[in-house]
């Protein structure tokens, strides 16, 4: 039902002279269904970690270079979309979505110093609550996402786009 949605969704707007974007999340089963040609998809190259997860970055690099590799059988315009920000995965098992701001203020708070993971290039810091209870911080600062567009974009891949932009530092040089 989808891929008729996708279908009948393209050509009314094609015919209106509106641009479609298709939204797919990393785990789309690209090798046992056929999308239609037309519209532009993009691929979600993050929640590797995240809600319902263990602890751990948004995406590194075998995870990006598997989506990349997914997306070759995407007929048309293939975009890639990175998300910032990142979670506080509790040991009592509430895992929150962080900006980078507010990642570095609870370091801050908590006298830690993040440490950058070198298969992610994301940073991470763990840190004791006043309740006892232990967490682990992984997010992306503008390093980061500038790593992770590097792997897109050596495998010839340019459009790329980001979301979730507010509570960043840096990301205005990011091109």
């Amino acid at each position: 039902l989808f891929i008729e949605f996708i279908k009948r969704l393209y050509e009314i707007t094609n015919k209106d002279d509106i641009y479609l974007r298709v939204v797919l999340e990393p785990n789309v089963p690209l090798d046992k269904i056929k999308l239609p040609k037309g519209p532009e998809y993009v691929i979600m190259c993050y929640n590797l970690y995240g809600y319902r997860t263990e602890p751990g970055p948004k995406a590194d690099k075998e995870f990006i270079d598997k989506l990349i590799e997914k997306t070759n059988l995407l007929p048309g315009e293939i975009s890639f979309a990175l998300a910032t920000g990142g979670f506080d995965f509790g040991d009592n098992g509430t895992i929150v979505a962080l900006t980078e701001r507010e990642a570095l203020e609870l370091a801050r708070m908590h006298d830690k110093s993040p440490i950058m993971d070198r298969k992610s290039n994301a940073l991470f810091f763990n840190y004791v609550d006043n309740q006892k209870i232990e967490h682990k911080v992984w997010y992306a600062n503008g390093r980061t996402i500038e790593y992770w567009i590097d792997v897109i974009k050596q495998s010839g891949n340019n459009n790329i786009s980001l979301w979730k932009i507010g509570g960043n530092i840096n990301l205005e040089n990011i091109i």
